[in-house]
């Protein structure tokens, strides 16, 4: 059995006026965090977390460790590349069935709670902008692929009238 190349983003616009809610997305997370505790479970992404109390440890530490590392910039395992009006920051490496980075799952966590969503980011307000700037490095495709049903939708419906 080979390694396989894995790869984690989100992304943001590329707006000197963005600036991240932090603030609200922890405070978001500590209601959810609430909900899990009174009920006894978490959301099934991350039921292999354990009990709620140590997934919520968990996902509080992907959360800071996420901001740490957008908010420092230069970062040894992210990287960002522009398409614009998107930034995307991306993490990964090739894999031999572990994380391929140490923010690989955090970013994975974060985005399957839709935690970077309500810190602002993977917002596309124009999904066929958005799509017509993909097609033309369909190489990246992959990458975009899972962040929203509507993108999916519209990717794959311009896809299949491509062919």
């Amino acid at each position: 059995m080979g390694a396989d190349m894995l790869v984690s983003c989100f992304f943001e616009p590329i707006d000197k006026d963005f600036k991240p809610d932090w603030e609200g997305t922890s405070k978001y997370l500590e209601e959810q965090i609430k909900k899990w505790i009174k009920k006894d479970t978490v959301p099934a992404c991350i039921d292999y977390m354990g009990e709620p109390e140590e997934a919520a440890s968990t996902v509080r530490s992907a959360l800071e460790e996420v901001k740490n590392a957008y908010e420092q910039g230069d970062h040894r395992e992210l990287t960002s590349l522009e398409f614009p009006p998107y930034r995307v920051y991306l993490t990964g490496g090739m894999s031999w069935g572990d994380s391929p980075s140490e923010i690989f799952n955090s970013i994975n966590t974060l985005n399957e709670l839709n935690l970077l969503d309500k810190a602002g980011f993977n917002q596309v307000p124009n999904y066929k902008e958005i799509v017509d700037e993909m097609l033309k490095v369909k190489d990246i495709l992959p990458l975009f692929m899972g962040l929203s049903q509507e993108l999916d939708k519209e990717v794959s419906k311009r896809l299949s009238l491509e062919t």
